[in-house]
């Protein structure tokens, strides 16, 4: 089946988001990650959330198999000329998985990325979700680090992707 990835109005921000709480919830419940312990997690996100990522330069972006948003992720731009781009939120409904939707996503992230000027793209994933730190490396990701935090339920681990911006 074929998809495109463009740019997510704010009429569509809604549906993004209850994709995105339905992608997350599985694992919220499997880390022990609750709207309590945890508020900010993409299992809880919220319309006005990802309005908020907009308006400070966020990227938001969905993956639609004919006119149904398949998938969706946010790309954060750099906050300045040497920072990484991030990208975020990368979720793909559990009945469009295995059909490289998440890659993609992935993809249209990393090609934004460079052309904001980024030196590097990074995510953050739980450290204990070994499978899917192993997808991210997969794409090239490699581990930068992780930041234990009392205030977090999980470990987070920082990962990035060294992007070529054709400098020689």
């Amino acid at each position: 089946m074929s998809f495109a990835i463009r740019e997510l109005s704010s009429e569509q921000l809604p549906e993004c988001a209850r994709l995105i709480r339905e992608s997350f919830l599985a694992i919220a419940r499997r880390y022990g990650i609750t709207s309590e312990n945890c508020p900010q997690y993409a299992a809880f996100i919220r319309a006005e959330d990802l309005e908020a990522r907009r308006s400070k330069g966020g990227l938001l972006f969905g993956l639609f198999e004919a006119d149904h948003l398949a998938g969706c992720a946010c790309l954060l731009p750099p906050s300045r000329e040497s920072s990484p781009a991030m990208l975020e939120l990368v979720a793909v409904q559990p009945e469009y998985r295995h059909r490289g939707y998440g890659r993609a996503l992935v993809q249209h992230g990393e090609i934004a990325a460079r052309a904001l000027g980024a030196p590097t793209l990074d995510i953050v994933v739980i450290n204990e979700n070994a499978k899917l730190k192993d997808w991210y490396k997969s794409y090239g990701f490699t581990e930068i680090g992780e930041k234990v935090s009392s205030e977090l339920p999980y470990t987070p681990c920082y990962m990035g992707l060294e992007l070529d911006r054709g400098e020689t």
